[in-house]
């Protein structure tokens, strides 16, 4: 069984790369670059996709973030909130293989009052992400991800304030609900492929800041909220 397992590794790996391919040499670069950098400089496991099968057609399958866009994103909030940065919880909803979760505690880890979290529906993305956390160390400090419907967000946080970063986990009715849960909690969502972006300005919130980049994997705005 276990050489039929490696096989099938193999396999999959070989159809990303035909995928990859696929896109022109500069996509290979940036996928390189962004994605799988990341897991060798670092020796965790945050690349691959998954489709996810078992909730509502408005989510979307996991696929990690790019490296340069969850810092400069991160960045980016910092320097908007200023102060409040360090005393407001960073959560990465649908937080996949924990990459985020990752960034965020490698850059400002000791700055923060809170430890970073993710919540991610999927327990097997959870218990990967978790495992990436302890190789860094960071399970020290309290970072892990939460398994969980990303509407409970309130069962998870006690802070004054969110930093939120999402990379397009869910549209629609999903999208709204999750919205809604965070209406009393001042907070600032750092939007990955915001497709739900005429939604935000709708209900009230502010661009800060945005980018329209050549994927959507580095298309992004973000918004504070009105509370």
């Amino acid at each position: 069984m276990p050489p039929l397992n490696k096989k099938s590794s193999i396999n999959r790996l070989f159809e990303v790369a035909i995928k990859i391919s696929r896109r022109g040499p500069r996509f290979a670069a940036a996928y390189f670059k962004e994605i799988v950098l990341f897991d060798l400089l670092n020796r965790t496991d945050t690349r691959g996709r998954k489709t996810n099968n078992n909730m509502s057609d408005e989510n979307i399958y996991y696929v990690a973030s790019f490296t340069s866009v969850a810092a400069e994103t991160i960045d980016h909030a910092r320097q908007a909130l200023g102060g409040k940065f360090a005393h407001w919880q960073f959560v990465d909803i649908g937080s996949g293989k924990g990459k985020v979760v990752l960034v965020y505690a490698q850059r400002y880890g000791t700055e923060a009052r809170h430890p970073p979290i993710g919540i991610e529906y999927d327990a097997k993305l959870a218990a990967i992400a978790n495992a990436n956390i302890a190789k860094l160390g960071f399970d020290r400090v309290g970072a892990k991800v939460q398994v969980d419907d990303a509407r409970n967000i309130r069962a998870h946080v006690d802070t004054e304030g969110l930093v939120l970063f999402l990379y397009n986990p869910f549209f629609g009715s999903l999208f709204h609900e999750f919205i809604s849960e965070l209406a009393s909690i001042p907070h600032m969502l750092i939007y990955v492929d915001p497709v739900e972006r005429e939604y935000l300005l709708a209900n009230g919130y502010t661009i800060m800041a945005e980018h329209k980049g050549r994927y959507n994997a580095d298309t992004w705005v973000i918004a504070a909220s009105k509370a």
